[in-house]
């Protein structure tokens, strides 16, 4: 078995961590692993709610990424204004 690693926001995490509590589970990555494989055989099946749902997380990841790029622009340019006015 392969190891990959994900980022959760919080409330994902804390939810996760809450639902494995609450089955018995002390390792919330066991649970993680099964809503994988599931949400792997839900969209191998072309659930349309699921494809929306990846479709979404997509575009929100893109804006996120192109938001972070301009912020590292403008400050890389910023610095490089204040360099240049010395």
């Amino acid at each position: 078995m392969s190891r990959m690693s994900i980022s959760l926001d919080a409330e994902s995490r804390r939810r996760l961590q809450h639902h494995a509590a609450d089955r018995g589970i002390s390792q919330p990555g066991i649970l993680a692993r099964v809503l994988v494989e599931h949400g792997l055989d839900v969209l191998d099946a072309a659930d349309p709610a699921l494809i929306e749902l990846v479709d979404e997380a997509m575009k929100k990841e893109r804006a996120r990424r192109q938001a972070v790029g301009r912020a590292a622009m403008e400050s890389r340019y910023s610095q490089k204004d204040d360099d240049d006015a010395d």
